[in-house]
């Protein structure tokens, strides 16, 4: 009722702590009650109301919420005071509900682009959830930190630790039965291998992953062509990413395009089958364009690099100089480059 926040706060102080307590939590409980229908409108004012009466479970329940609120509409510094607050209020004994709060910081920290908090908050969530013997939480929080070493630090000299994160991930994914989530471990470790320059191990973790897939009836590309290819199986491996090559295309899935595009015109144009690498890259750019409706994006310059050198190897100048000032002029604006 006061209109002065001085007042307000004089009068507030000369209420008893019990007092003040009880009042917090009667509002609270008002709230819940005149407003049920559309709570979610007032979760960071009843996160505040019961912390003010010190209720753990209800200050507890509202302070994720709201955390989660915010959180989803990218609202990353509020999401991330509120899920502080919450951490502080679980007692240590509560290792699930400590290790969830944790992930969801280190997840939180990570959008908000601050890499080295999010990775102190995952590595105590990781061995809060050792501790609890949860494997899926486990499994979820090693592979939050390799993305984070693997994107998180630009210069990608991180990746040796995403590796063993991943490898970490798989090892929980062996004793599970065969799924896609499984199946995909796989295939990113190998292609985290590829990018390490150790297409030998990539083979291998390829191999596992196109067994699973098989196993489970999914037509599901992976680095194994490029890995056969690399390893001096040339023929083989164009074949293999040749047989992905209309179901990519099909699905139209950006980032699948770019990769399997990249991968399979830079082989064909390194081996010297010029007229095949421009078709392929051509064709590739123009789906990935259809499917992104003509708007930039970090997933083009993987097809418009190698391009480049298709058209100079094609001694078509003109077309490799206009490509290569597209891609230099896309990475003045981005980090990508």
């Amino acid at each position: 009722m006061f209109k002065h926040a001085l007042t307000h706060e004089v009068a507030y102080n000369s209420l008893l702590l019990q007092r003040r307590k009880e009042l917090h939590r009667i509002v609270g409980l008002a709230i819940e009650e005149l407003y049920a229908d559309r709570l979610v409108e007032h979760y960071e004012v009843l996160a505040h109301h019961f912390s003010k009466a010190e209720d753990r479970p209800k200050a507890l329940e509202y302070l994720i919420k709201a955390g989660d609120k915010a959180a989803a509409s990218f609202a990353n510094s509020e999401a991330i005071s509120l899920y502080e607050k919450a951490l502080g209020l679980i007692p240590e004994e509560e290792l699930k509900q400590r290790a969830d709060v944790l992930k969801v910081l280190a997840t939180v920290t990570s959008h908000a682009g601050d890499s080295d908090t999010s990775l102190r908050y995952a590595e105590s969530a990781l061995a809060v959830y050792e501790k609890a013997g949860d494997r899926r939480g486990m499994f979820a929080t090693h592979m939050h930190i390799q993305m984070v070493y693997q994107s998180g630090y630009s210069d990608g000299a991180k990746e040796d630790m995403a590796v063993k994160h991943l490898e970490a991930a798989a090892a929980i994914a062996d004793q599970d039965p065969d799924s896609i989530e499984k199946g995909l471990v796989y295939q990113r470790t190998g292609h985290m291998y590829l990018h390490r320059g150790q297409p030998a191990r990539t083979l291998e973790w390829a191999r596992r992953a196109v067994d699973l897939f098989t196993r489970l009836g999914v037509p599901m590309g992976t680095s194994l062509g490029t890995a056969l290819t690399y390893t001096g199986q040339a023929d083989e491996g164009i074949a293999y990413n040749e047989r992905n090559w209309e179901s990519v295309m099909k699905a139209g899935i950006p980032l699948v395009i770019a990769v399997l595009g990249h991968e399979l015109t830079l082989t064909l144009a390194l081996l010297r089958n010029i007229p095949r690498a421009r078709e392929r890259g051509e064709q590739a750019l123009g789906e990935l364009l259809k499917v992104t409706h003509g708007r930039r994006s970090f997933f083009e310059p993987m097809l418009r690099r190698p391009l480049a050198l298709i058209y100079t190897l094609a001694g078509d100048r003109a077309q490799a100089e206009d490509t290569c000032r597209w891609v230099e002029d896309f990475e003045k604006q981005s980090l990508y480059g």
